[in-house]
C-alpha cells in the first residue's frame, strides 16, 4: 500500500484455508526507518488479545505473534484476523516490505489433525508517497461593464510550502487590473 509522510496505514492480516487451527506463531519484520509501529486493531480471531502480540522490539522493526486455543478454529477464506497500524516516517519514495520471518519466533501453525500445518505467507509492501499536490483555484465572476469586482484565489493542500511563484493572465481588452488585497497567508504581500 501507499501512504503519505506522517499518515497512518493499517495492514490487514487475512487468512485462507484456516481449518481446525489451534495454534499460530510467527514474527514480522519491517524497516523501522520507514514505518513506526502504532497499534494493533481489529482483533477478529477467537481468543486473540493484546497479550498475543509482543511489541517490545517494534522500534527495531520486529513484532512477535503467538496465539493458541484449546478448541480449534475454522474461518471462511478472506477473514481478517487483525490489523497492524504504522505511521509513515520515511522519506518520499522509500518503501519497506512487511515480512513474515522465522526470527525471533519461528513460523508455526498447528491444526488438530496435522501438527505443524505450515504457513503460506504473502508479504506486504508499504511505499511512502509524495503529499497531495498544491491546488490553486480562481473563482468565477459575472459582472456588469465598468463595475469593479474581485475574484478569490484559494489553495488546497497548502502544507509545508516555503516558496511559491506563479503568474496569472487575463484578456486585457476585457479586464483592467486594479489591485491585490485580502491576503490570507502570514507574510504574503504584493
Amino acid at each position: 500500500g501507499g501512504v503519505q509522510p506522517g499518515d497512518t496505514i493499517c495492514l490487514d492480516f487475512i487468512v485462507d484455508d484456516f481449518f481446525a487451527v489451534n495454534e499460530m506463531n510467527f514474527s514480522l519484520n519491517w524497516d523501522p526507518n520507514v514505518l513506526d509501529f502504532v497499534s494493533i486493531e481489529n482483533m477478529d480471531l477467537r481468543g486473540l488479545d493484546a497479550g498475543d502480540f509482543f511489541t517490545d522490539n517494534t522500534g527495531t522493526g520486529f513484532l512477535v505473534f503467538t496465539w493458541d486455543q484449546l478448541e480449534a478454529v475454522l474461518l471462511p477464506d478472506g477473514t481478517r484476523i487483525f490489523s497492524l497500524c504504522f505511521r509513515a516516517i520515511g522519506p518520499v519514495g522509500t518503501s519497506t516490505p512487511v515480512s513474515f520471518v522465522n526470527d525471533p519466533q519461528r513460523i508455526f501453525v498447528s491444526t488438530t489433525s496435522n501438527g505443524n500445518a505450515g504457513l503460506n505467507t504473502s508479504d506486504g509492501t508499504v511505499t511512502i508517497l509524495p503529499p497531495e499536490s498544491l491546488n490553486l483555484n480562481v473563482s468565477n465572476a459575472t459582472v456588469s461593464p465598468d463595475q469593479p469586482f474581485c475574484i478569490d484565489v484559494t489553495a488546497e493542500n497548502f502544507n509545508e510550502i516555503v516558496e511559491l511563484k506563479y503568474s496569472m493572465g487575463w484578456e486585457t481588452k476585457l479586464l483592467e487590473f486594479d489591485r491585490v488585497d485580502n491576503f490570507g497567508i502570514p507574510g504574503l504581500d504584493a
